[in-house]
């Protein structure tokens, strides 16, 4: 998945480009090949209720930690390959 760029996003609100930005993430997710024997990712979920007219958005994503010579911790997330 690309880095997004500035206009990008459609979205007017702060909320509306959390929900945008959760649709991208999991259309990029789908888009993984996985490796033989391994499925595609699965850690976006969003969920709509109509009964409540509201949005649930669920992330997992997967890290990778390093602790350095000075031991310092450093976390970082794994991208989509």
């Amino acid at each position: 998945m690309a880095a997004l760029a500035a206009g990008d996003l459609k979205s007017a609100t702060l909320e509306g480009a959390a929900l945008e930005i959760a649709q991208r993430l999991q259309a990029a997710e789908q888009a993984v090949v996985p490796a033989t024997g391994l499925g595609v990712p699965n850690n976006v979920s969003i969920s709509f209720s109509t009964d409540s007219n509201s949005v649930s958005v669920s992330f997992t994503l997967p890290i990778v930690t390093t602790i350095s010579s000075t031991g310092t911790i450093s976390v970082s997330v794994v991208p989509y390959a």
